[in-house]
């Protein structure tokens, strides 16, 4: 925390009843362990005010409870895994006011801490923190309420940057605090992503999946310390299309991804389960196939064959989350965004494959997301002055992977939201989504009575297996005006209801993947 000068003023005015509520975020630097910086600010704070600390996944729960209970603070942890005993249990504690610091996920936001003072959330942008249940809550919309109604200060932390807390931040909602300035090999490790020059040293090889300067990554790595290879998807082979015209192989009975699932097997359906043995392209009528995305248990089998004598670990997917303490010094970690484990002494090297296939996710914040996903794994790793270096396989040309291997830069995210704002995408506009029966969304549109000056796009019949003669239709409106388009959404959802409308319909408000 001392990295970090204004930690301090923020908790020196945390729980005061007078003067401006203290709100920050602090993008960590890969050598500033969250779970480090979260105990030192509870620490620090008075010890007869209340905290909260909110992450994404029980593991990062687990994390932080661990190192609480090494320094001796005593604290509550209020999860969904826990029984509803127990759960019921705690629950009462921490009315009581018997426990000052709580911890937990998503639904722990609500908890009734008595004296709050300060409210800490860790990697707001993963999707874990969006409810997925009416009214579709966001984690960080519940604590900005909180820090409101309950003048208790508020700290974001994450390992990237992220849209809604850079577009908070130059509202001036957000204070960004700073670290101290440090040589860049002391803060992180050495970060390079595969440019034309390696590839051209190289030769063939340096256009393969797995290059050479790859394996020189590993085989140096393993000497050290464990490794980190991260592939975005789990599976063996999870997508396949026409080699000639790249057309994406689908089931022909449910329109699902055919995928293979193991070494000589055949094109099968995860969905119905049908076996697809003479698969024909719908678009050209050839029947070669090729991979599109390499899986985590293919990339696994790679690298044991050209590493036989090195411990192989698979974590994320059917295999599941590897624990931190099952990572042997020597062992090579094949994981998952969002699964690798976080070994005691950190990872000696990490290599970031299929980067292209990551940054190709159908999303308009597919850029942002890989980033996020990326800067995560980069975290685990050791500082350059200890030997940690990370290995980007990808078009190094492409602005998001040039943004990763500068230092805290601004360039890209600033890029992103200039064009966000060209295009009136969020967080420039408020958006919503009415999904239901075709029938029950246009008769909606129709008869709600939205604020002048609302953009309405669709309705749209939705398409695919799962369609099921639903359509959806976007409403769009300028952020400063967003309470109009809420009351108006309720007022036509209360009036639909007390008519009883036929037909389901779902309104959500900011939903993360309405584009």
């Amino acid at each position: 925390a001392d990295r970090y000068p204004g930690l301090a003023a923020l908790l020196s005015r945390a729980g005061s009843p007078e003067g401006p509520v203290p709100r920050a975020s602090i993008t960590l630097d890969p050598v500033d362990a969250w779970t480090v910086v979260t105990a030192e600010a509870l620490e620090g704070l008075d010890p007869a005010h209340g905290a909260l600390v909110i992450a994404p996944d029980q593991r990062d729960v687990a994390r932080l409870s661990r190192l609480l209970q090494e320094r001796g603070i005593d604290h509550e942890v209020l999860a969904g895994t826990e029984g509803p005993e127990k759960r019921y249990r705690t629950f009462r504690r921490i009315l009581r006011g018997a426990t000052r610091i709580v911890l937990g996920n998503r639904s722990a936001a609500f908890a009734p801490v008595q004296d709050l003072a300060l409210v800490i959330c860790w990697d707001e942008a993963d999707d874990l923190l969006e409810e997925p249940r009416a009214p579709y809550p966001h984690v960080r919309a519940v604590l900005q309420c909180r820090s409101r109604e309950e003048r208790c200060a508020l700290l974001f932390l994450s390992s990237s940057d992220s849209v809604p807390l850079h577009a908070l931040s130059e509202a001036g909602y957000l204070a960004r605090l700073e670290p101290v300035p440090a040589p860049v090999t002391q803060v992180r490790p050495h970060i390079v992503a595969m440019d034309q020059y390696l590839r051209d040293r190289e030769g063939p090889s340096g256009r393969s999946r797995i290059p050479q300067e790859a394996m020189r990554v590993i085989r140096t790595g393993i000497t050290r310390g464990p490794v980190l290879v991260q592939v975005p998807r789990s599976g063996y082979v999870p997508a396949i299309a026409c080699t000639f015209c790249g057309t994406r192989a689908q089931c022909p009975e449910c329109s699902a991804q055919l995928s293979i699932s193991h070494r000589g097997g055949h094109l099968h359906c995860r969905v119905c389960g049908r076996r697809e043995d003479g698969y024909r392209c719908p678009e050209c009528d050839r029947t070669q196939v090729r991979a599109m995305v390499i899986g985590s248990t293919r990339t696994a089998e790679e690298l044991h064959r050209a590493f036989p004598s090195s411990p192989l670990k698979v974590s994320g997917g059917a295999h599941g989350a590897l624990e931190d303490d099952d990572v042997p010094d020597d062992a090579i970690v094949v994981a998952t965004p969002g699964s690798e484990p976080a070994p005691p002494g950190g990872f000696a090297a990490a290599l970031l494959l299929d980067a292209d296939a990551m940054l190709g996710r159908a999303a308009f914040d597919a850029d942002i997301e890989a980033i996020r996903r990326w800067r995560g794994a980069i975290s685990l790793v050791r500082t350059a002055d200890e030997g940690g270096e990370v290995l980007v396989v990808g078009t190094a040309t492409l602005p998001a992977i040039r943004d990763l291997v500068a230092h805290r830069s601004r360039v890209f995210l600033d890029r992103v939201l200039a064009d966000r704002q060209d295009l009136d995408l969020p967080p420039f506009s408020r958006v919503a989504e009415i999904v239901g029966d075709k029938t029950a969304c246009r008769s909606f549109l129709d008869s709600v009575e939205l604020p002048d000056g609302t953009a309405v796009f669709g309705p749209v019949d939705l398409e695919g297996p799962d369609a099921g003669g639903r359509a959806r239709a976007v409403v769009r409106l300028e952020p400063h005006r967003s309470r109009e388009l809420a009351d108006a959404l309720r007022a036509g959802v209360a009036s639909r209801s007390a008519r009883k409308a036929p037909g389901s319909l779902r309104v959500r408000l900011d939903p993360p993947d309405v584009f």
